[in-house]
Order: C-alpha cells, then structure tokens, then sequence
C-alpha cells in the first residue's frame, strides 16, 4: 500500500491521525479518504485539531471554509468536504454558501491524477473496500 502515499511522512501522519481518530481499521471511507487528503498536505495536517474534532469524531467544517487557507488547500478541503459528506456545497450560518462544483471536483482530481500518478490508486475501488492497516 505504500505506492498510494507521497511518502514516508505522509504514512506516518497518516496512520497518526487514525490513531488519534481512535480507528483501528480501515473500513470507513469516508474518514480514510478525509484523512489520506489532510496528511498529504504538511499545513493541513498540523491544523487538524482546529478542522476536525477528534473526540466526536466529526468535521468543523465551518473552520475549513473561513477563507484562512490558500487556495489549492482550500480545494483541497473543498474535495474532502465532497468526499466525506457528498454536498456540492457548504452553506455558512448567514446563509451564503461555497459552492463545490462537481467541475470543480473533477479539475482537482485531474491535477492531482496528472501532478501525483498514485492519486489514481487511491480512488480504486480496493482501497476504499481496504480493511488492512498501512
């Protein structure tokens, strides 16, 4: 599984912010592929106890559309939020939203399947029924 990763370190945040969700497996997909997109990223990864509440185990997704993020990492996140919660957009509390575009969607994807090849394993079908640890 190792050919999915960046590298190394991506392995290991990766593996660590499983540990610190509490999954010892890796049967939900929804998680591994939120987790695989925040540890492929250094800044995302070191702002994940802001981004994700780690006790409940649920997004704060009003932190990760508050404009603080450049913007290929708010892509990014824009394609996590997607992944995990399948809504094309994510409205604000004064009812404005970000609207995720599934061209969007589609353009990160290519540029990380053109810049990153590993990219394309990571959307197979066996990886996301995958239940073994990296």
């Amino acid at each position: 599984m190792e050919e999915l990763f960046l590298n190394k370190e991506h392995i290991a945040r990766f593996n660590c912010m499983m540990e610190e969700l509490g999954f010892t497996d890796l049967r939900d997909p929804y998680w591994r592929i939120l987790v695989f997109i925040f540890t492929g990223d250094e800044r995302l990864f070191n702002q994940r106890g802001s981004m994700v509440n780690f006790v409940q185990k649920e997004i704060n997704s009003d932190l990760w559309f508050d404009g603080t993020l450049s913007g290929g990492e708010q892509r990014l996140v824009a394609l996590a939020y997607n992944l995990f919660t399948n809504q094309d957009f994510y409205e604000f509390e004064n009812g404005k939203r970000y609207n995720i575009s599934p061209l969007e969607v589609f353009l990160v994807l290519m540029r990380l399947v053109i810049s990153w090849p590993r990219m394309r394993l990571i959307l197979d079908y066996s990886f996301i029924k995958s239940d073994k640890k990296i």
